[in-house]
């Protein structure tokens, strides 16, 4: 399996590929560097609290470090884990993302439910940027196993490189977007106040099961694939 060092290889020479493609190339690694490490702290305080709970570390780990591979791919962002998805599935088996190509769609269904991906389907405004990725089974835009539920959660828990709450990391991006004029006219704030109630609905989850609150019949209600 792809390491740390390989994953972020990776990430850069995509990058290269795209020149012009990002407005803070160094930033944007740095990030994902960032929610790879702690993707990481979340599952080990999971594991120390919950012996023996079959998440499979490496796996979320990876997909944490490449969970906006696809954003260098796209002109427009909106759906840019429907690309790093469509991408790793593509390629991972080569790059060694994974032993198998069960473990590499594995993988790669952690970047397609990452972020806002539900909300940002529904947006009639995006419909033409949809047909890219149709036909799809809407139920991939939403995590549905504890692993997908992680890596969203250290994507949108992640400031800076500070850990954060849900409500900072929401109210942050609010405030951001709504003072930019370059994003006036685009429906990010209205996806976000939409996501919100789901997001942080997923952070208590997450951070419930990090600190041992749940019963062994609640977490299993996310799967272990």
């Amino acid at each position: 399996m792809i390491d740390k060092a390989s994953s972020q290889d990776w990430a850069r020479s995509v990058v290269e590929a795209n020149p012009g493609s990002l407005n803070d190339p160094d930033g944007y690694l740095a990030h994902l560097r960032q929610v790879q490490n702690l993707a990481e702290i979340v599952v080990g305080n999971i594991l120390e609290a919950n012996p023996g709970i079959p998440l499979i570390t490496k796996e979320i780990s990876v997909a944490a470090g490449l969970h906006d591979i696809g954003m260098p791919r796209l002109k427009k962002k909106v759906f840019h884990g429907l690309e790093g998805a469509r991408y790793i599935e593509q390629e991972g088996l080569e790059r060694g993302v994974a032993d198998s190509l069960k473990d590499v769609y594995r993988i790669a269904q952690m970047l397609r439910s990452h972020g806002f991906a539900p909300e940002y389907w529904q947006e009639p405004e995006f419909a033409g940027l949809r047909k890219e990725f149709e036909p799809l089974n809407t139920a991939l835009l939403v995590p549905r196993t504890w692993q997908e539920v992680i890596v969203t959660y250290a994507d949108m828990t992640n400031l800076g490189g500070e850990r954060v709450t849900m409500e900072e990391r929401i109210a942050e991006s609010l405030e951001r977007y709504s003072n930019d004029h370059r994003y006036a006219d685009a429906k990010i704030v209205k996806v976000t106040k939409v996501a919100q109630p789901r997001m942080l609905q997923l952070a208590r989850r997450v951070e419930a099961l990090e600190q041992g609150e749940l019963t062994t019949p609640e977490i299993f209600q996310y799967g272990f694939l």
